[in-house]
């Protein structure tokens, strides 16, 4: 009989993509394979729902360290995808101007992931993993 890690089962369920799946569940799954998927991330250093401190009830999906991941249901929807970056740039770079420091941001729906980095010249995207 097969054995699985907490991490290959969090893996399996994040990139099913299947109807009932709400944004909360994905967010769930990301925090647990930060927490609990053996990459030794603590659950006082990963938040889930971090408030963006912005003066607006604007909410961080999952944040570590210097990292915001903000999640969608299904990034294969342009507009959904450009909401996504649009919420996901506001983020990042109040997070920037708050703390001083470099700040980056994922935005994702379990299967694919854009990183996006802050920059001289604003916030950069990366190539998309899928």
């Amino acid at each position: 009989m097969a054995s699985f890690s907490a991490r290959d089962l969090l893996i399996a369920q994040l990139v099913k993509r299947h109807p009932a799946r709400t944004e909360a569940d994905i967010q769930a799954d990301i925090y647990g394979l930060l927490t609990v998927g053996e990459l030794n991330i603590g659950t006082d250093q990963a938040h889930m729902e971090s408030p963006s401190a912005d003066g607006t009830r604007r909410r961080i999906d999952v944040e570590v360290g210097q990292l915001a991941i903000e999640v969608k249901k299904d990034l294969r929807n342009q507009t959904v995808r450009a909401d996504g970056e649009s919420q996901l740039e506001g983020y990042i770079a109040t997070r920037t101007e708050q703390s001083g420091a470099h700040y980056s941001g994922v935005l994702t729906d379990g299967v694919l992931w854009l990183l996006f980095n802050v920059g001289a010249e604003g916030v950069d995207s990366s190539p998309t993993w899928t």
